[in-house]
């Protein structure tokens, strides 16, 4: 059974390590490493992306309640990683808090979602009372009451809320296979079917030589895949050319 997080315990990892190198398992150092280890690989899935596809996801995956600070940007919508839709959330600007936010959750597998200001349009204008905008359809948000925005800025949208994202079953697997991974190749263990030569009459081949070869590299990539399955993907900027004049 996983543990309160949905990540493989030491008993899980220990069960795979000594599948794996049934013939040759670790000796009692090397087991006793594996709670460690899987602190080490959970924490560099977490850690925030690095440039070439390196580091971690930027993403967490355990559930703490805090309140998280972001950069007004100007538009009704702000991006806020992580944020669980499900669990109450309060948006204070200026230490004044905010009554018409709402939350859009994003695809599966992009744990992005999104706040945002309810707009005042032309029906939310006529329930309140004012001049009878529900008469004019095409009239969205009427002049007197202009679009509510998170105004720019830095650091001044306060969000409190629980942060955090399941640990679905192709995360518990790439942690898994990580941590056996680094058990057995940092203990130096030696595998069946790893590196050696092998003669078959005419047929050779390494062992080493072929990415199918090895349990270890299939483990390996396992984690490589989760994390770039899971990474935060920064938006592109893009810069409106100006026409030249000739």
């Amino acid at each position: 059974m996983p543990d309160s997080n949905g990540f493989p315990t030491p008993q899980e990892c220990l069960q795979l390590i000594n599948i794996t190198a049934a013939d040759d398992p670790p000796n009692g150092a090397a087991m006793e490493r594996v709670p460690g280890v899987i602190s080490a690989v959970i924490a560099e899935f977490e850690s925030p992306p690095g440039r070439n596809a390196s580091g971690g996801t930027g993403r967490l995956f355990h559930q703490v309640t805090e309140t998280r600070l972001f950069d007004g940007n100007g538009v009704g919508e702000l991006l806020v990683h992580d944020l669980v839709a499900s669990q109450p959330v309060a948006v204070l600007m200026g230490g004044s808090p905010l009554a018409d936010i709402k939350v859009r959750t994003a695809l599966p597998n992009r744990p992005t979602n999104v706040i945002y200001r309810e707009q005042v349009t032309a029906a939310t204008v006529a329930a309140l009372g004012y001049p009878n905008y529900a008469d004019y359809p095409d009239i969205v948000t009427p002049v007197p009451f202009p679009a509510r925005v998170f105004p720019v800025g830095l650091q001044n949208i306060a969000v409190n809320a629980t942060w955090g994202n399941a640990v679905t079953a192709d995360i518990f697997q790439a942690i898994l296979c990580e941590v056996a991974y680094r058990i057995l190749i940092e203990s130096s263990v030696g595998l069946d079917g790893v590196g050696e030569d092998i003669e078959i009459g005419n047929f050779h081949v390494n062992t080493g030589q072929t990415a199918f070869a090895s349990p270890l590299t299939l483990f390996h990539s396992q984690f490589e895949l989760a994390k770039r399955t899971y990474r935060i993907q920064t938006p592109r900027r893009f810069v409106r050319s100006q026409p030249r004049m000739i």
